[in-house]
């Protein structure tokens, strides 16, 4: 009797557990075929060809969104795997060093943090520092708001 009641119980809880998964999903589906069915027209070669063009004008594309993101992944890949295999053939080569033991701890802390953690971290060491050096192209004049001429 009892067996048959925890058994009740365990597939009643999975029952509300699925109902409240698809209460859930079905706004974020909803908003993605809205996102989908609007925009799928404007998705054409010229999109991506193309430059974009001032707010308000028909047309325009993600031509240079497209090649900056590549430039930058090109960029940082150029960097970044020729150290990332010289490390890890160290690590795996020279195993007993205390430097082999370090690359692969940095290695194990880097895996397991999010991007955005890392994201947010290399923000306030790279960027931050320099925010007043760059600040000075967005000051107003002096004297307040428009110039008078």
């Amino acid at each position: 009797m009892r067996e048959r009641w925890r058994k009740a119980l365990s597939a009643s809880i999975v029952w509300l557990c699925l109902l409240a998964v698809v209460l859930a999903l079905l706004p974020l589906a909803l908003v993605l075929f809205y996102v989908i069915s609007q925009g799928i027209s404007s998705l054409n070669w010229a999109f991506f060809t193309h430059m974009p063009v001032p707010h308000g004008e028909e047309g325009g594309g993600m031509a240079n969104a497209i090649v900056g993101s590549l430039l930058i992944t090109g960029i940082g890949a150029v960097g970044a795997i020729p150290i990332g295999i010289v490390a890890g053939v160290y690590a795996a080569e020279y195993r007993g060093t205390r430097f082999a033991s370090a690359t692969r701890f940095a290695a194990d802390t880097l895996n397991g943090v999010p991007s955005i953690v890392i994201g947010v971290f290399a923000y306030g060491i790279v960027v931050l520092p320099f925010k007043g050096a760059a600040g000075h192209c967005h000051r107003r004049p002096a004297g307040g708001g428009a110039r008078r001429g």
